[in-house]
């Protein structure tokens, strides 16, 4: 990039400035500064999509553990910021801006080229979510034109959701193809170039105005409700489809569209009144995260919606009159930002292991209001051109391109994929028909690494050839473990005609139902919470089997932990009456699940007026690698008998799925 010619009197060039030399536009040389911030926050949040998850399954011998990631978490982001703080205070903060971006290129470089998994993904991961946030402080901090900055991490938010919508929520860390490696560093590369323009347009500024008005601190206290709400409510297109009972690309095309709106947005404020900007975002932010942290189709979708245009106006609101903000005190008000942002998403976790006065809607609304506040203090608007309005949204046009040709590409792909026939497994109406179920606690859809699996579980899942599928431990879409679908990504690959989703610990977390057999009925419900802070749920099933039967399916999840016997003893008992209400309708049913407890238990003994083990004696199904319990259960009833027995060997998760070919030996 060419310095510009400096005017020293009217219709004059400097001296050196020679006719041949070229210039750089405004409207260029915003979008060259702008891509460095957007990118940075890209790459930033895809680390982070990573690093949650190795800090949540790699922590603790890669067991679950929300006081890791709680204590780990915050720890690493409050350490960060404080490294940050001082060395803004005691060096130059582009400095500070230049390590962070090196250590995040190079993170995204080895998480691209290096194999994932283990203590090595969870340093790799850390030094990227660390210079990450050192990026981000660093460009506050030195920032002179602060509203360009807020829409450049707001563009760089926006190309992440539409990657994470596009990718199947997959993203490009976790496939170590080929394609995703070279996309991977040449990003890393992009990234790392769009920063050296951004400190070059700084430099340049400087040399124009070397004492400008120092800039208000408060409006970057902005990251808070954008980085929380956006990657724990309005990017995560597993609330979609939990919503609305969507398949992938009708999901993708969803979440893409009400991002790209909030990118259009942007655009607005700039000419409105200043109540009226205030009176959208005040009233529309809060009530839009408590909608979309339902249920309900319609209203969930809306308030996603809602609080991707409101993060939009937040990040794009006019700068207010300086104030004469420290560099130091800019960077501590991003540093607190990000700080508070992984607090509050690890206390969303957190809540569900231990008894807190606190939870996810706390957290997000907490999130909301801040935004709320933030939008009060907008205050009068200066003149912005033309110029200063569009040019920052030219790295929210780029992502938008580039996520519709993913979302194209994804789309494409979907349609390829082969139907699967809803028939059942009897080619002679005389022949007994069987039907092959099976049960697999998918942890999250990571495995004992902590890599995301949910491909190689699909797979797994594909190659055993199942009429009916129960799955515990879904996860549709927390912060903590990425804000990955991976019931979505199963579903895609196995291609089963019918699915049932039953949210247990919250909206996007629960067990499932899949089944190439036509679904005649299905309900959800939870169980009895008792000790246990994790609320807990079952699925019940109706499915159609050949010569006009039926066959119950029960799924569920109990409470885990060896003391917590007396929680699940109610909840075995719950499960039983529904159980119950089945056989009482002449129903044969299976009951697939994770009942925390091997047999010859209390909780097992729940069961025996009711149904038989289909499962032969002494195998053990946790942990994966080396089996010393019986936690995973099958049970039939009468009318059901076993033909086959399959326990795959695998290393895709902490608990080994389990098959039975079952048949009808009598008519109920």
């Amino acid at each position: 990039m060419v310095d510009d010619v400096v005017t020293t009197t009217p219709g004059r060039l400097a001296p050196g400035a020679g006719a041949g030399r070229s210039l750089v536009g405004p409207t260029s040389r915003l979008l060259i500064r702008a891509s460095g911030p957007a990118l940075l926050t890209l790459i930033w949040v895809e680390v982070l999509r990573v690093w949650l998850p190795s800090l949540v399954f790699t922590v603790a011998d890669g067991r679950f553990s929300a006081t890791s990631l709680f204590v780990v978490g915050g720890t690493m982001a409050a350490v960060t910021s404080a490294v940050g703080l001082v060395a803004v205070g005691r060096t130059r903060s582009r400095h500070v801006l230049a390590l962070g971006a090196i250590l995040l290129a190079v993170s995204r470089v080895l998480l691209a080229v290096g194999p994932l998994g283990g203590t090595r993904q969870l340093l790799v991961a850390s030094i990227g979510a660390t210079g990450g946030m050192l990026a981000l402080i660093g460009i506050v901090a030195d920032g002179r034109v602060a509203r360009e900055d807020r829409l450049s991490v707001g563009a760089g938010l926006l190309g992440a959701s539409l990657l994470h919508a596009a990718t199947g929520t997959i993203g490009l860390v976790w496939p170590q193809t080929t394609t995703a490696m070279v996309l991977g560093v040449v990003l890393a590369i992009a990234m790392l170039a769009g920063v050296v323009g951004w400190m070059r347009d700084r430099a340049r500024r400087i040399h124009e105005d070397p004492l400008p008005a120092p800039s208000a601190a408060w409006p970057w206290w902005t990251l808070l409700p954008a980085l929380l709400l956006v990657l724990s409510l309005s990017a995560v297109p597993g609330r979609v489809a939990t919503a609305d009972g969507w398949g992938t690309v009708p999901v993708a095309v969803a979440v893409a569209a009400m991002h790209v709106l909030a990118g259009v947005a942007v655009l607005l404020p700039t000419r409105w009144p200043r109540l009226r900007a205030v009176g959208v975002v005040v009233v529309a932010l809060p009530v839009g995260t408590i909608a979309a942290l339902g249920t309900d189709g319609v209203s969930s979708v809306l308030g996603q919606a809602a609080i991707a245009i409101c993060v939009a106006l937040l990040l794009g609101a006019p700068d207010p009159r300086a104030t004469g903000a420290a560099p130091r005190t800019r960077a501590a008000v991003a540093g607190l930002a990000i700080t508070a942002t992984v607090l509050l998403g690890s206390l969303t976790t957190l809540a569900t292991q231990v008894a807190l006065p606190v939870d996810r809607r706390v957290t997000a609304l907490t999130a909301a209001l801040v935004g709320a506040a933030l939008a009060v203090r907008i205050v009068r608007e200066p003149r912005v051109t033309t110029a200063q309005r569009t040019a920052p949204l030219a790295g929210v046009l780029v992502a938008l391109v580039l996520g519709a040709a993913m979302v194209g590409a994804v789309g494409a792909r979907a349609s390829m994929l082969p139907e699967t026939p809803s028939v059942a497994r009897v080619s002679d109406p005389s022949e007994v028909p069987t039907i092959r179920v099976g049960l697999y606690n998918i942890r999250h859809g990571f495995d004992l690494h902590g890599r995301f699996a949910a491909p190689e579980q699909a797979a797994l899942l594909r190659d055993l050839d199942l009429d009916v599928l129960v799955l515990n431990d879904v996860d549709r879409g927390w912060l903590s473990t990425g804000g990955h679908d991976a019931l979505g990504v199963i579903r895609r690959e196995l291609g089963l005609s019918a699915l049932v989703f039953g949210a247990s610990t919250d909206e996007v977390h629960g067990n499932a139902v899949l089944t190439r057999l036509p679904l005649i009925e299905s309900a959800a419900d939870q169980l009895p919470a008792g000790a246990d802070p994790r609320p807990r749920g079952l699925l019940a099933a109706v499915v159609e089997w050949p010569n006009d039967a039926r066959l119950g399916i029960v799924g569920t999840h109990l409470t885990e932990g060896p003391d917590r016997t007396g929680t699940r003893i109610p909840q075995a008992r719950a499960v039983a009456g529904t159980v119950g209400l089945l056989r009482e309708r002449q129903v044969p049913t299976v009951l697939l699940g994770d009942l925390g407890a091997g047999p010859g238990t209390t909780e097992l003994s729940s069961f025996e007026t009711l149904l038989e083990d289909a499962l032969p004696a002494g195998i053990a199904t946790y942990p994966a690698d080396d089996p010393q319990l019986h936690l995973d259960h099958i049970l039939i009833s009468p009318e059901l008998r076993r033909r086959e027995t399959t326990l795959p060997a695998t290393p895709w998760s902490d608990h080994l799925p389990i098959v039975v070919t079952l048949e009808l030996v009598e008519s109920p």
